[in-house]
């Protein structure tokens, strides 16, 4: 779909913004510090690309951003625009991110999947991109961000999965609050016994169970 391009600009920071201590189940956020290392990371990754010779700004046809929410994409945008010394101008990032949110928007956050989840939503709706090139922004609290950039090679269109993907989309199950808060709750024992999951969901491989501490993964 995509050949990946050299350089790739790369950016790292000591940041305590989303972290789970070994004695908690359940990790820790700092909302305004995640966001704020977020664009920190988005500044100093491009810098990395341009001094490493990588492509200007005006060249992308559009940019595929890490969205751990979608409006994220739309504020790292942004703030590249004011670093660059460009407008911001909403119909300028519109035409830049529009399309790259559209699944994101409505299942939410796939973590380090969400870059690439961009890609798929881009590549699915907007006109033909043979040929153009398109920026990422991969990004990880803690924190560590590569910009890179690819270009849509020929033929890509024959090999889009867009109705598979519409169809993932649509046939989802929605979960009211009680129901989330037993998934979100439920643990395995303990115990190294052998252990089944229920079948409940619809992809290629499901978690069957756990047996001897280990995983037991099943293919459909």
């Amino acid at each position: 779909l995509v050949r990946i391009e050299d350089p790739s600009g790369l950016f790292t920071a000591d940041v305590m913004d989303f972290w789970r201590p070994n004695y908690r189940d359940t990790a820790l956020v700092d909302g305004h510090e995640s966001i704020g290392a977020y664009l920190q990371a988005v500044e100093g990754s491009w810098k990395d690309y341009t001094e490493q010779g990588g492509r200007s700004l005006e060249e992308f046809a559009a940019f595929c951003y890490h969205q751990p929410f979608t409006k994220m994409a739309y504020k790292a945008h942004r703030h590249l625009l004011n670093y660059c010394g460009h407008d911001t101008d909403q119909d300028d990032i519109d035409r830049a991110i529009g399309h790259t949110t559209a699944y994101n928007r409505v299942i939410g956050n796939s973590y380090t999947a969400s870059v690439y989840l961009g890609l798929a939503a881009l590549l699915d709706q907007a006109e033909d991109l043979t040929g153009r090139p398109l920026a990422f922004l991969s990004y990880g609290s803690g924190s560590v961000a590569e910009f890179f950039a690819g270009t849509v090679v020929a033929g890509y269109r024959e090999r889009l999965r867009t109705d598979a993907n519409r169809r993932a989309i649509e046939r989802r199950t929605e979960v009211d609050h009680a129901r989330y808060r037993e998934l979100h709750e439920w643990r395995f024992p303990a115990d190294g016994g052998e252990h089944a999951t229920p079948e409940q969901t619809t992809g290629p491989f499901r978690l069957a169970g756990i047996s001897g501490h280990q995983r037991i993964y099943q293919a459909r």
